[in-house]
This record gives C-alpha cells, structure tokens and sequence, in this order.
C-alpha cells in the first residue's frame, strides 16, 4: 500500500488537517481508492508540514506491518511467515539486523521441532510438545544452545 504526498490544510487557528489517499488490490484483483485524514496541532505552516510527513511516514509504516499478519496472506507456512515477520521488523527498523539473527536462529530452532505447517494450523499441544521434545534434549526456552554448551553459574563467594 502506498499512500500520496498528501495535502494540508488549516481548519482554524492552529489546527490543521491532512489527507492522504491510498490504493490497494482486494483478493479479488480489484483495486480500491480510499481517503484518509488526519486532524492535528501546529504553531505554525513550517511546523504543519513537517508534522504532516511524519503522519504519512506513520501511515506507511502501518500498513506494512498489517501486510505482514497472518490474515492477510492464504494460509502461510510457519517458516515463510516467521522469516517474513523477521525481515519485515528489521526493514521497518524496529530490530536491529543483529537481533534479527537471533531471532532467525531461534526460528531455525523453532522449526526443528515443530513441523512447518500453516501457521492457523499449530495447536497448543504442539507447542507443549515442543517445549517438552526442547527440554529433553537440553535446549532451553529461547536459547539454541545446550546445557552443556551454556556457561555455568559460579556461586558468589559468601552465600
């Protein structure tokens, strides 16, 4: 989805609206237009413009995150939607690519135990089952390495 440049203008005072419009394709292939406006404050025209990019930046970085849930897709398998969900946080910037790794390592982890099937086709007697299956092989809870490849906890001296 990707909305227009948008327009400004002043209701009164120092209240201002602005408009953006967006087109989006249904499932259907059809394309729909919609409007959107939003009312704030502003001291001044310079202060009003900028505020207006900022409510368009907003706007975009919504509606990429609603194109990543679920419901939107048909139907995606486990590992497509957690690798997309992923990406799509390190793209918006709410991750560091740093994180991200982690994240896809523990994915990876994830996927070991539980069978990449559509993701409203997990239940929670396969997640319990997986955390049972990461327990009995020494995996802790968010966490890819073994007990044995984790540090061990030296006791404080005096307790």
């Amino acid at each position: 989805m990707r909305y227009s440049e948008g327009s400004l203008r002043l209701l009164h005072d120092d209240l201002y609206q602005a408009r953006y419009c967006y087109q989006m394709v249904n499932e259907e292939g059809r394309v729909i237009k919609k409007q959107v406006a939003r009312n704030f404050h502003a001291a001044s025209q310079k202060e009003a413009v900028l505020e207006k990019a900022h409510i368009r930046d907003q706007l975009e970085r919504e509606a990429l995150i609603e194109d990543m849930l679920p419901c939107q897709k048909k139907n995606p398998k486990l590992s497509k939607f957690m690798f997309e969900q992923i990406d799509g946080m390190m793209k918006l910037g709410l991750i560091e690519p740093t994180t991200g790794a982690k994240y896809k390592s523990e994915a990876n982890l994830i996927l070991r135990f539980i069978d990449d099937v559509p993701v409203h086709k997990i239940t929670a007697a396969m997640v319990r089952r997986m955390d049972q299956d990461m327990l009995a092989k020494g995996v802790c809870e968010g966490d890819s390495r073994t007990a044995a490849q984790r540090p061990q906890e030296v006791p404080l001296r005096g307790s």
